[in-house]
């Protein structure tokens, strides 16, 4: 599925429809692209407070009310990082987990898995991708 978004709130519309049928989601874009953002409808759709939702760029994991995982890959050096960090025993620990800048994706084993592509085009459109 390819599609140009045009606003936050068609944006909030696709995270609606993906949220009904995906647990486990790669979050993929430069910075600024929304991903975060992305994160936050998410935990909303969990009766998570999304003012709570952070992006993990320095703390590697957040975790939202024993329920989402969200863990930033970004400044993870090596494959080992995440058994050292034992971030590899959390993503098995929780139903729902969305990462970002999902590296090394073929070790962590994860079925049923996509990836959403997000680029930013203009201030308030993105091109998006499910793979």
């Amino acid at each position: 599925m390819k599609k140009v978004i045009h606003s936050p709130a068609e944006m909030h519309q696709l995270w609606i429809e993906l949220s009904k049928s995906e647990s486990v989601l790669f979050l993929v874009g430069n910075l600024w692209s929304g991903k975060t953002t992305f994160t936050k409808w998410f935990a909303e759709w969990l009766w998570i407070d999304p003012k709570k939702v952070q992006s993990p760029t320095y703390t590697y994991v957040n975790v939202y009310d024993d329920k989402l995982l969200h863990i930033d890959m970004y400044r993870l050096e090596t494959f080992e990082d995440l058994i050292e960090k034992w971030i590899m025993d959390l993503i098995n620990e929780y139903e729902y987990v969305l990462i970002e800048w999902p590296k090394w994706a073929e070790k962590l084993n994860l079925e049923w898995t996509k990836t959403l592509y997000i680029k930013k085009s203009w201030d308030k459109e993105r091109d998006v991708e499910l793979i």
